[in-house]
């Protein structure tokens, strides 16, 4: 069985409140890293995220400490071990990100579209998965990937290269 902490992203990062974006710069680069998980320090509950696409632009940001540039914690939440049926459920409301917790209230990932269709091609063809509940204009359906060339479709590998 599979469960929601195998659908993290990987291109996430973590800070606290306090710190500033430029703080992190070095590890947001070497991930690729499209978001940072906001942390209260010692009991690493997420309190805020930031989506590195909305603060990019704007080159007053790298000063700016996290508190200054998160948005509230994002209202689709699993737990880690929650079957991935369970995210699937919530993926039908095409919701941006899917916020992944311990039972604890610590924050353990972040499920992203890309996280999301990598890891369902990463699954083998006998597993299979009721995808009908994902709307074919979401941000999560199969489809956007492969029409972004990122992805082949579900079940199928990628053709080799032309030499």
């Amino acid at each position: 069985m599979y469960s929601a902490k195998q659908l993290i992203s990987r291109n996430v990062v973590t800070g606290f409140p306090e710190q500033r974006l430029a703080y992190l710069a070095e590890k947001i680069q070497a991930l690729s890293a499209q978001y940072c998980a906001v942390l209260r320090p010692k009991t690493y509950v997420l309190v805020g995220l930031v989506r590195f696409s909305e603060v990019a632009a704007n080159p007053s940001t790298a000063t700016r400490i996290f508190s200054d540039l998160m948005r509230p914690v994002p209202p689709y939440q699993v737990f880690d071990l929650d079957p991935v049926e369970k995210v699937l459920e919530l993926l039908a409301d095409d919701p941006p990100e899917v916020i992944v917790l311990r039972r604890t209230g610590e924050f353990v990932g972040l499920i992203t579209p890309d996280s999301f269709v990598r890891w369902l091609l990463s699954v083998t063809a006998s597993d299979k998965f009721d995808l009908q509940k994902i709307p074919k204009t979401s941000r999560w359906h199969t489809l956007h990937a492969i029409a972004a060339g990122s992805a082949p479709p579900y079940g199928r590998s990628n053709p080799p290269h032309a030499s």
